[in-house]
């Protein structure tokens, strides 16, 4: 056995390791000096058709590429030494800088794992999974990197797929969980029997709570619900079963008993019953699936039994009576209202009574009806009804909302009651009082001129005891003159003869003035004027007025223990407004909305204790309301009163 040598030129030297491979192919204008040089290390690194090798300088160029790189990467040698290596890389790892990331890893770590995708010549990806090593030499100096790839794409799309698999098995246990979860807790009942018998094979919480807590899971129908027998849904299931045509129930009555040797309890149910198939489309059991709607159809007989009640009644009283939806929908009228009208049902029916409505009113009433319908809030007017015979005659209308239990309006009841009478009555009283009114004013304007005249001699004459009586006697003459004096404006603003004199003032002015007038009279209270900007008001000045000083006088009059009355007034763009407050009896909220009616009074045990018939604040809302403005009051009982008006400055007149 002799001794084997080898030959100096199979190993490379510092001079063959130095001289690069690709400059022997022409290539050398790319290198830095460093890439695959040995001719047989070459063919060795080509052979690896399933890898690509390739090597960098330092800075990422390549410098050498075998033939596995260009099968995998699609770039021959030729065109790729020198390029960047970032080439291979996709944009997204470019941004990232993955390139550099790598090299900084192998050169402090010895390697560095590559997997991701990387780019192809043609553009596509594919999944590479490698490792790049940092290259030196004997003095540890870095020369470059080899990187050795393989393309593992069909391993990586046959890893997506499975990761795609278990993703998709877990989705569809987790609605299979959320599909129990609603099964089990749908407020629907739900149940599932199988085969020709009937056999339990599902029941939700609410079929239980339907049929009772029994066990009928694995039970055929007829032994877990014997009560069953001798009712209609055996029946009904067997043909569902024989044709696979779903049978829907409506309201149907079942009799259960819930509890073991309980009494037989009456329910009611909507429910469905679906034939489900197999696979290969044979019916192998029925899907019954519903709701107990025991509550809601013995809540519906109970009102329909009041509502028969209801209409007996309502055909045996003399007012017209009507049924509406919530919507406003009128479904039923009462007898009355066919007699009087001459209409029919079916001429009636939802907006038809438009037809028996005057022309010139119907459009007021749809706009409060609509309001009310829309608020919820009752339904209060007067206007006239068309009979039978083509006259119309007043009526007075009211509609009430009807609510359920939860406070929303299921329905709407109105009456209307003719008031032919009561108008003519009115017309009769305000004819009575405006002749009164004129023929009193008369003589009484006389009385007080002769009175006048007599307590001027007497005072000449120095008899103070009889001046004095005629002193009283005018203050009496004063109230009676304004009585006549209201008496004779609520005739004419009921005639609509009512004259107002329009003109511009300064409003302060004419607030000033009113205080400075009704002051004199109360020695008691004081009044306290807060002023705003003022205003010149477009407006008839004496009716004003006449609404300043009924507040003022009503506050003095109903605040006998206090010594203030405070008048204020607040200027808008385009309104003014005065207010008048008082401490004194205050007036309770269920009264507030009265106190502008004809002839209201307040209503306390001192109620006769002041004088006055109840006009002045009805006078005083019928002039602001002429004005185009508003009149209201803000009240506490026990506290005291404040009175308001709101007045357009150009006035509702003013053109």
């Amino acid at each position: 056995m002799t001794k084997k040598t080898v030959s100096k030129s199979a190993i490379p030297t510092k001079k063959t390791k130095t001289s690069s491979y690709a400059s022997n192919n022409n290539a050398g204008k790319h290198s830095t000096g460093f890439g695959i040089f040995d001719d047989f290390f070459k063919q060795i690194v080509n052979s690896l058709q399933d890898y690509c090798v390739i090597t960098t300088d330092k800075d990422g160029k390549i410098t050498s590429w075998n033939s596995g790189a260009e099968n995998i990467l699609g770039y021959d040698e030729k065109e790729i030494i020198g390029k960047k290596a970032t080439i291979i890389f996709t944009s997204e790892d470019i941004r990232k800088n993955a390139p550099q990331k790598e090299m900084t890893t192998a050169l402090a770590q010895g390697r560095a794992l590559d997997e991701r995708w990387h780019v192809k010549k043609n553009k596509e990806r594919f999944w590479g999974s490698g490792l790049l090593f940092p290259l030196k030499d004997e003095q540890a100096k870095l020369l470059g990197y080899v990187k050795v790839m393989r393309d593992l794409t069909q391993k990586k799309i046959e890893e997506l797929k499975e990761q795609e698999r278990k993703d998709l098995i877990h989705e569809l246990e987790v609605e299979k969980t959320k599909l129990v979860d609603i099964f089990e807790n749908a407020p629907a009942f739900l149940g599932m029997i199988h085969g020709k018998n009937y056999v339990f094979s599902m029941a939700n919480k609410a079929y239980y709570q339907l049929v009772g807590h029994r066990d009928i899971i694995g039970k055929p129908l007829i032994k877990a619900l014997p009560e069953l027998k001798g009712q209609p849904f055996i029946q009904i299931l067997d043909n569902v079963y024989k044709t696979g045509k779903p049978f829907i129930g409506k309201e149907m009555k079942i009799m259960l008993q819930p509890e073991p040797k309980g009494a037989l309890i009456e329910k009611y149910v909507d429910f469905i019953y679906l034939a489900s198939k197999d696979k290969k489309g044979l019916i192998e059991g029925i899907i019954a699936h519903g709701h107990d709607v025991t509550e809601q159809v013995l809540a519906r007989k109970k009102v329909e039994e009041t509502s028969e009640r209801f209409r007996a009644l309502a055909d045996n009283i003399p007012n017209l009576v009507w049924m509406a939806n919530s919507d406003g929908w009128i479904f039923w009228y009462n007898d009355q209202w066919y007699e009087y009208t001459g209409t029919t049902p079916e001429e009636m029916e939802g907006w038809g009574w438009k037809s028996v409505h005057d022309p010139a009113t119907l459009p007021l009433v749809l706009t409060q009806w609509q309001a009310s319908i829309t608020n919820g809030k009752p339904f209060e007017m007067v206007f006239p009804i068309k009979g039978a015979d083509g006259i119309f005659h007043p009526f007075l209308t009211r509609v009430v909302p009807v609510l359920d239990e939860e406070g929303k309006i299921i329905r709407w009841l109105g009456t209307n009651t003719d008031i032919s009478n009561q108008k003519e009555l009115e017309r009769q009283k305000d004819n009575f009082l405006g002749m009164a009114s004129h023929e009193l004013k008369t003589p009484v304007t006389v009385i007080k001129a002769f009175a006048q005249v007599l307590q001027s001699n007497f005072e000449k004459e120095g008899n103070t005891v009889a001046e004095n009586y005629l002193s009283k006697m005018n203050v009496q003459i004063d109230k009676l003159t304004g009585l006549i004096e209201s008496l004779l404006d609520v005739t004419k603003m009921q005639t609509g003869k009512m004259h107002f004199t329009y003109s511009k003032f300064d409003f302060n002015l004419l607030v000033k003035e009113t205080v400075d007038h009704v002051q004199p009279t109360t020695v008691q209270h004081k009044i306290e004027v807060k002023f705003d900007k003022t205003k010149m008001v477009y407006g008839d000045r004496e009716r004003i007025g006449q609404v300043i000083t009924n507040f003022i006088i009503n506050a003095i009059k109903y605040s006998p223990h206090s010594d203030k009355i405070i008048v204020n007034t607040k200027a808008e763009k385009t309104t003014i407004t005065l207010s008048v407050k008082d401490f004194g009896l205050g007036i309770s909220k269920d009264n507030q909305n009265q106190v502008f009616e004809q002839f209201y009074r307040v209503s306390s045990n001192h109620q006769n204790t002041y004088p006055g018939v109840g006009l002045g604040l009805y006078i005083s809302a019928e002039i602001i309301k002429r004005e185009g403005g508003k009149i209201w009051v803000e009240s506490e009982q026990g506290k005291g009163s404040t009175f308001y008006f709101s007045i357009p400055i150009k006035g509702s007149k003013e053109s």
